[in-house]
């Protein structure tokens, strides 16, 4: 019995098997294009929109964050309003919104109508700036007021579309119709988003995508993927706001600038200044070091003295007081952070320059940080309001510009400050593990062409070093290498090397004259800053048609330095 029914199972299994071989269907042509899709997508849903939410295109790329409607307003997060235009200063510590452009300074405080503009209080009939859910918002119309933005509220779905003023954005042109639709992926099957008419221009921030597809973003913002031959060549376009306010106004030497910093301990009169100044010439600006943030709240402590002022101005020099942020145990978060902080140090810096009868002032903050530098800035728009009203000549010194401190944001400081002095030296400082030169002429150039990137040439002063380091190089005893160094001035540096039989040798790559020795077991080397270097660094400055240059500091030449700015000595060696 079990064998009868064994074989009608493989029986009825061999005809099904033969049944079904009969009737497979031809194989697919595997080359038919697939249907090109007309579905019209949903806008808001496919950026995943909520009721109340605002798109945000910025430059031709997404922003993360959403704008808001609130009671039919829109709003701007002040994290992407700012970005828009860096003047936008939130204060956490009072929590206002001040912004600040050539006519004055404005205020205003979240959730409540009122708002103060320079002198005057303003009543609006919604707030201009709103807090929620942590967020602060800022009212766009308030945005377009303020910032140098070409942009455009638009609907369906709610969005924003932003270009800043001098972005420069990739772009193509459309040249084909039947195929200029832009999806939501890089697929003919996928949704329209969007189709395009001849002429359009779309953006491409991002990478080309590859395989016959661009990633793009429309000029009304909408981003998708688009067929390359539906579009040109790639070409380049540069955003001109057209956006038109007061501009800043400036507060130039009708002549090249020629100052000198004077680094004082102690209050200093007018015959102090005449004895530092005996045989130098060819200046025109002395900045005596005066002041010192001392506190927190602003405070600071003060050697400016008007008999120096005076005797200055007998000279026919211009003096401009310097401030440092050098004092120890003073964070210049908790200084230049808070408005009340600010307003107090800008009050006292600018009655003590009025008090003396001084012409300027030069900011000289060494260590703000990344997070201290935003209020930084503020901090010099608000002095720029101040100096403007006074008359005062504003400067700031700045080190060369690197990727580790773009935070000083040089190209803001030059809107608000008259000079951006560039210090081009410290090339090797004391921290230095390695000896070598203070202010190569190639680490000169080079400074001097980086602030150029950011700051116009009629702006910029070249800082010139009088200084020079003895680099001392010696074996420990555990067989590491030591090298450490002392800083001094020219003539201070010919001595000692008289003193110890060396001669110098012309270095032609770093326009300097070099020497080294041994002496006890330790290897000296000295990169000199003379008259002859001077000489070539000066060229810098002439050859780039810079403002002028400062020099630190008095004392430290060799009376053949001023020789350089009288224009007799040659940049040769010699």
């Amino acid at each position: 019995m079990k064998k009868i029914t064994r074989f009608i199972f493989i029986l009825c299994a061999s005809l099904l098997l033969v049944t079904a071989c009969a009737q497979t269907p031809e194989p697919l042509d595997t080359d038919e294009e697939p249907t090109p899709s007309t579905e019209k997508a949903d806008a808001k849903e496919h950026y995943g929109l909520q009721d109340g939410e605002l798109l945000l295109v910025t430059n031709g790329e997404a922003e993360s964050v959403r704008g808001s409607l609130i009671s039919g307003k829109a709003y701007v997060p002040y994290s992407v309003a700012k970005s828009w235009d860096d003047r936008l200063y939130w204060s956490e510590a009072e929590e206002e919104l001040l912004i600040t452009n050539a006519e004055g300074l404005y205020r205003y405080w979240p959730d409540v109508n009122r708002a103060q503009e320079i002198d005057e209080f303003v009543e609006y009939e919604t707030p201009c700036v709103v807090t929620q859910d942590g967020t602060v918002y800022v009212a766009y119309d308030l945005v377009t007021r303020f910032c140098d933005i070409a942009s455009r509220l638009l609907e369906d779905p709610g969005r924003i579309v932003a270009f800043t003023d001098g972005a420069s954005l990739p772009f193509y042109t459309v040249v084909q119709t039947d195929c200029a639709q832009l999806r939501t992926k890089n697929d003919i099957t996928e949704p329209i988003l969007v189709t395009l008419q001849e002429g359009e221009k779309v953006y491409a921030p991002e990478a080309v995508e590859g395989g016959g597809w661009l990633k793009v973003t429309t000029s009304d913002g909408f981003t998708g993927y688009l067929q390359t031959e539906a579009v040109g060549n790639e070409e380049t376009t540069v955003v001109e706001s057209g956006f038109s306010e007061l501009p800043y106004e400036r507060n130039l030497l009708d002549e090249e600038v020629r100052l000198v910093w004077h680094q004082v301990f102690s209050e200093q009169g007018g015959s102090d200044l005449r004895a530092a100044m005996t045989d130098v010439s060819g200046i025109n600006v002395i900045c005596p070091t005066w002041f010192k943030v001392t506190s927190v709240d602003g405070s600071l402590t003060s050697l400016a003295n008007a008999s120096y002022v005076e005797a200055a101005h007998d000279m026919g020099l211009q003096v401009w007081g310097l401030v440092d942020d050098f004092t120890p145990g003073v964070p210049g978060y908790e200084v230049l952070s808070n408005s009340g902080n600010r307003a107090n140090l800008i009050a006292q810096l600018v009655g003590e320059i009025n008090r003396v009868g001084a012409d300027g002032i030069n900011i000289d903050f060494e260590y703000i940080t990344q997070e201290s530098a935003p209020h930084y800035i503020q901090f010099l728009r608000e002095l720029y309001l101040v100096c403007r009203e006074e008359g005062l000549v504003l400067s700031t010194d700045n080190y060369v510009p690197t990727s580790g401190n773009w935070f000083y944001r040089l190209d803001n400081q030059k809107d608000v400050v008259d000079y951006v002095i560039v210090m081009t030296y410290d090339e090797h400082h004391a921290n230095s593990t390695q000896a070598g030169s203070t202010a190569s002429i190639g680490f000169v150039q080079q400074g001097a062409a980086a602030v150029l990137e950011q700051v116009p040439k009629e702006q910029v002063l070249l800082g010139i070093p009088f200084f020079s380091r003895k680099w001392m190089t010696k074996t420990e005893a555990d067989g590491a290498l030591s090298v450490t160094s002392e800083a001094s001035g020219m003539q201070g540096l010919r001595d000692f090397a008289e003193e110890n039989g060396a001669e110098w040798e012309w270095d032609d790559t770093c326009k300097q004259h070099y020497t080294e020795f041994t002496a006890d077991g330790v290897l000296y080397q000295i990169w000199l800053e003379d008259a002859t270097s001077v000489s070539y660094k000066y060229e810098v400055a002439k050859s780039a048609a810079l403002a002028g240059f400062a020099c630190w500091k008095l004392g430290l030449e060799s009376p053949d330095v001023w020789d350089v700015f009288a224009g007799n000595t040659q940049t040769s060696a010699e």
